[in-house]
């Protein structure tokens, strides 16, 4: 019999960008790696190797309409600002 797992998550959909950022509970900014694919990246615990967080380009190609209208919006209570000009560089257009 499998195991129901919660996890605590911060996540949002932007209509205006097609994006999707999940980000895991315990997720340490200064302590992930970031592994690039072409649909997005995936954060990564330095330690554990756990991933921590998810950030999906393209969304609408990739995920049902209905999970993306389910997701919040960012707004200035939720919205996480990552400076990071690397990582912007690298996503597509």
């Amino acid at each position: 019999m499998a195991t129901a797992v919660t996890l605590d998550v911060m996540n949002h959909y932007d209509h205006d960008t097609d994006i999707v950022w999940l980000l895991l509970e315990g997720r340490d900014a200064d302590h992930v790696r970031v592994e690039d694919y072409p649909w997005g990246l995936i954060e990564r615990d330095c330690f554990s190797g756990q991933v921590v967080g998810i950030e999906m380009w393209k969304a609408s190609n990739h995920l049902p309409t209905e999970l993306l209208n389910a997701l919040p919006q960012p707004n200035a209570d939720r919205t996480i600002v990552v400076e990071r000009p690397d990582l912007a560089r690298r996503q597509p257009a």
